[in-house]
């Protein structure tokens, strides 16, 4: 498996306000490709794209990316600490390719590549990771405060693309246990326009829940002392298993992984 960005800087073609609210809730909710699904991706890019394409869109990728996994690495990390919490994960995660570091943000700063499958690492992807890794060590997020919020940060940062998303994210986050049916009439719609209004988009309102689940819960693993039982219970899940079903496919690692790699230090600069 990969991480989705580096496969979004090269797939990523509406960067519309509406589009890029719906893309991240469906990158929080499945925040992995294959790794197969990426490498086709840069081989058919290589030649197609400058890597000064690439850098802007994965610099708006970054910006929007609301998964968890994003803000292991916030705008306020050291060097020292975003090397330590990357390595972590790199060791912890089935990624297809692994990226150490070492000396992170120092001219004596090295980058090593290694493949899961034995294949040799192309020149166009490693200058890609390299684009990426300075992007994401400068605090190109558009939803860096940790409020446990961020999908709705993120909405209300787009001013809102989508009105109707953002009402309905706003009644998710305070009640994150509630149905469709009482959705709608906290929103003040009935159940067939809020579901074609969330249709228009391309999102069911399954979709949108999981996703506030999901960065509720992260919230409270990297900020929270309490058992994954009640994390899964404050975060509307019906229980741990639910949740960690859920946050496996979100994120790739284990909740008690997640919470340990969060916990590595982190200072400001």
């Amino acid at each position: 498996m990969s991480y989705h960005l580096l496969c979004d800087a090269l797939t990523l073609r509406d960067t519309g306000e509406s589009a890029l609210l719906v893309h991240a809730i469906h990158r929080v909710v499945s925040g992995l490709v294959t790794h197969d699904h990426y490498a086709n991706a840069a081989q058919s890019a290589a030649g197609e794209l400058s890597l000064t394409k690439v850098r802007q869109q994965l610099a708006i990728a970054i910006a929007v990316d609301a998964n968890p996994i994003a803000a292991l690495f916030p705008p306020t990390v050291r060097a020292e600490d975003f090397e330590s919490r990357w390595n972590a994960l790199n060791q912890a995660a089935h990624f297809g390719v692994k990226t150490c570091l070492e000396n992170f943000g120092t001219d004596a700063e090295e980058v090593s590549r290694i493949s899961a499958t034995g294949e040799r690492d192309e020149l166009f992807r490693a200058e890609m990771m390299s684009h990426f890794l300075e992007l994401l060590s400068g605090g190109h997020r558009a939803n860096i405060v940790d409020d446990g919020r961020a999908i709705l940060t993120l909405s209300a940062n787009l001013e809102p693309a989508a009105p109707a998303i953002h009402e309905v994210l706003e009644l998710l986050y305070a009640e994150p246990g509630v149905g469709i049916e009482q959705c709608a009439t906290g929103v003040g719609a009935s159940l067939r326009t809020l579901q074609r209004q969330l249709a228009r988009h391309g999102l069911l309102f399954a979709q949108l829940k999981q996703a506030v689940r999901i960065t509720i819960a992260g919230h409270r693993m990297r900020n929270c002392y309490e058992s994954l039982t009640t994390t899964a219970q404050v975060a509307g899940f019906f229980d741990s298993a639910h949740m960690i079903h859920a946050w496996q496919t979100a994120c790739g690692i284990s909740p008690s992984t997640y919470r340990s790699i969060a916990k590595l230090s982190v200072h400001a600069r």
